[in-house]
């Protein structure tokens, strides 16, 4: 795991996740994207590791930096239905509600960008896009 987190760059998840159309984040000069950064820190996650799950308050907002991650929702009779697989620089669902829609787990070893979300919820309230 040493390997992974010292080959990626604390800055790609926000990098690429910054040239999504639309996205909150393609908004923010660079000097903006070093501020969210430094309210994050990067997480070594073993494969099969649960991020988050469906229904759980939202504490975090998350973005991967390394590794693959599979965001899905478990029907109600325990079936798990992929919605997605998050990839280097993709943000992960960001909870406006408080509570996450889906759930999310690695499928081999990844490093995600985790930020509290009430430190991105405040950096967010200062930004008028």
């Amino acid at each position: 795991m040493t390997k992974l987190m010292a080959a990626s760059s604390f800055a790609a998840p926000l990098a690429n996740a910054a040239t999504q159309p639309g996205a909150f984040l393609s908004h923010l000069g660079a000097a903006d994207l070093r501020q969210l950064m430094a309210l994050g820190e990067r997480v070594p996650h073993a494969s099969q590791d649960v991020l988050f799950t469906q229904g759980a308050p939202a504490a975090k907002c998350f973005s991967v930096v390394d590794g693959v991650v599979c965001v899905y929702r478990t029907e109600h009779d325990n079936r798990r239905q992929i919605t997605c697989f998050a990839l280097p620089g993709d943000v992960l669902e960001i909870a406006a509600q408080g509570y996450h829609e889906v759930s999310a787990a690695a499928v081999g070893p990844a490093l995600v960008w985790e930020i509290p979300r009430e430190k991105f919820a405040q950096f967010a309230s200062h930004r008028p896009y």
